[in-house]
Formats: C-alpha cells, structure tokens, sequence
C-alpha cells in the first residue's frame, strides 16, 4: 500500500494548473509579439512544461476520482504503485524542465 498526503495532491494540483495559466499567458505574450518561435528553446520547454502540467492533472483525476483515505483523519490517500511512480516521475521531469527554462533568464512564478 503507498499513500500520499491530502495535502501534497492539493498542493500539487494548485501548482500545476497555476503553471499551465502562467505558461499559457507567456506563451500568448510571444505569439502577440511576433516572436520567431519556430527554433526557440524556450518555446519547446514552455510548451513541454504545459504539456506536464496537464499530465500531472490528467493523472490526478483519473487515478483519484475515487479517493480511498488511509483513515479517518483522511490526511492521507490511498495510491497505487504505478501512480505514484507516474506522478514521481512527472514532478521530477517539471523541475528539470523548469529550471531549464529559468537558466535561459525565462522564470515564471509558481507556489
């Protein structure tokens, strides 16, 4: 049996979807502005970072529409092997990504 804390999906969950907007409106900015974004790095890892986001998220909705908490006090939910491995290796791909993109001077904000 693997658990994750109540908390952690939350905080993750938040994270991801404030991520996709805030990639989502830099990713408009440099459309708007008629950057060249066919060979941009930057682009492919912004747009890399959106697409782990929705993954994380599609993952988190499909893997716990029917959550099982470990208790009572429900501070921690019931997952499966193959989940947690998904989401660990989703989370570790976003923050290599994400300090990929602030090494080229592109950060964005996230919580």
């Amino acid at each position: 049996m693997h658990t994750i804390s109540t908390q952690d999906l939350i905080e993750i969950s938040e994270e991801s979807n404030e991520s996709i907007d805030i990639l989502s409106d830099l990713l408009k900015d440099k459309l708007d502005k008629g950057e060249n974004t066919r060979a941009s790095h930057t682009f492919a890892l912004m747009c890399e970072l959106i697409w782990l986001n929705s993954v994380i998220l599609f993952t988190l909705r499909r893997d716990m529409d029917d959550l099982t908490f470990k208790d009572e006090e429900q501070k921690e939910v019931i997952i499966s092997k193959q989940t947690l491995e998904t989401l660990t290796s989703l989370l570790i791909a976003r923050v290599q990504a994400s300090k990929e993109l602030n090494s080229l001077s592109c950060t964005f904000s996230m919580h």
